[in-house]
């Protein structure tokens, strides 16, 4: 069976204010620029650190058990008969300059950090026969991301965090998750043999050669 997903490609943005003083009338008086990215970006106080940023997305980078990263509670381990696999290989983790959403503006500083991997772990759910997943993983190391460049969280925390991958551990430290709201999928790439060999394989009617529908149409008025 052909694996299709080569990779997929996440982007979060962040939304960094420019000065205190802004910060704090931004809180008394939002202004149209705070609504515009409010359900797009999630928007930091100043003092974030890109050079701190980018020592926890290199941290990232490569093969890991991401199992502190991972929700995984007690009560669904008892309901599996098998343990899931948390190995996963990060490609990429990288903090880049942003852009605004829809407004320019000069209240704040755009960062996007990207991860791309094969897949990341996800929280399934059952509710009424559907699953619906929670891409926590990237949350959580956006929040180690964050908190970091904000110096309240050690770059020896996260590596603890890496090297002990217990599912409890990421709650056990009472760091915040990163709000849903900037998280985006940017880009999926299938393998090739998933467009010439598709599986599974389904015939559309626009596979079949038109003299067969005209045979159709012949039978059906003869009868």
């Amino acid at each position: 069976m052909i694996n299709a997903i080569v990779y997929r490609k996440y982007t979060y943005r962040l939304a960094v204010c420019r000065d205190w003083e802004l910060w704090e009338s931004l809180n008394r008086s939002p202004s149209t620029v705070c609504f515009s990215e409010r359900n797009y970006a999630w928007r930091l106080p100043p003092g974030f650190s890109p050079e701190r940023a980018s020592d926890v997305c290199k941290l990232f980078e490569g093969i890991h058990v991401m199992g502190s990263f991972f929700k995984h509670t007690a009560r669904e381990k008892r309901l599996e008969p098998h343990g899931r696999s948390t190995v996963r290989n990060i490609l990429l983790c990288q903090l880049s300059i942003g852009e605004p959403y829809s407004m320019q503006n000069d209240i704040y500083d755009y960062y996007n950090v990207t991860f791309v991997a094969k897949s990341f772990v996800r929280e399934q759910v059952n509710y009424k026969s559907n699953i619906i997943g929670f891409l926590l993983q990237i949350r959580r190391m956006i929040s180690c991301v964050v908190f970091h460049s904000y110096d309240r969280l050690s770059l020896r925390t996260v590596r603890w965090l890496l090297q002990n991958p217990i599912s409890s551990n990421f709650h056990d430290l009472r760091i915040p998750v990163a709000p849903p709201q900037g998280l985006f999928l940017t880009e999926v790439v299938y393998a090739p043999e998933m467009f010439t060999h598709p599986f599974p394989y389904y015939r559309h009617s626009w596979d079949y050669p038109m003299e067969d529908f005209g045979s159709m149409d012949d039978a059906q008025t003869n009868a």
